[in-house]
């Protein structure tokens, strides 16, 4: 039996970066401010509060009692005499499908559910606790 072995002409990958520190400093009335903190602080920040986000989306769409396809109608009256009946386009089910350029809203309740509606023919985002199944 022959075996035989060679070396990867593969170059190693560089080591990842050290975390910098930045600040930044200005200049307002001959008073000097400085902003700043460091980068692994931040993007630490920036998981915990992205997953605490795709956790709630998550929660939200596993309460849903709708899919996509379904035909939903508002939850008021007054809603639906305004858009009619919705036929559920598309759900938004994690926080990385979530639009880059929305602003997360205050009462962690974001919009997540695409419609489209039977009266104006025009798409309508939701929230998911907006809708019930018809």
């Amino acid at each position: 039996m022959l075996i035989q072995l060679s070396i990867s002409k593969k170059k190693p990958a560089p080591p990842a970066p050290a975390p910098v520190s930045y600040t930044h400093s200005y200049h307002n009335n001959n008073n000097v401010y400085t902003v700043g903190e460091t980068s692994d602080v931040a993007n630490e920040n920036y998981w915990k509060k992205a997953t605490e986000r795709d956790a709630i989306i998550k929660q939200l769409v596993k309460e849903a009692e709708f899919k996509v396809g379904d035909v939903c109608v508002p939850k008021s009256t007054a809603e639906y005499n305004k858009y009619g009946e919705l036929t559920v386009q598309a759900i938004c089910d994690s926080y990385s499908k979530f639009g880059v350029y929305e602003e997360w809203p205050d009462n962690d309740n974001p919009l997540l559910v695409s419609c489209i509606s039977s009266k104006t023919q025009g798409v309508v985002w939701t929230t998911v606790n907006y809708l019930k199944k018809k």
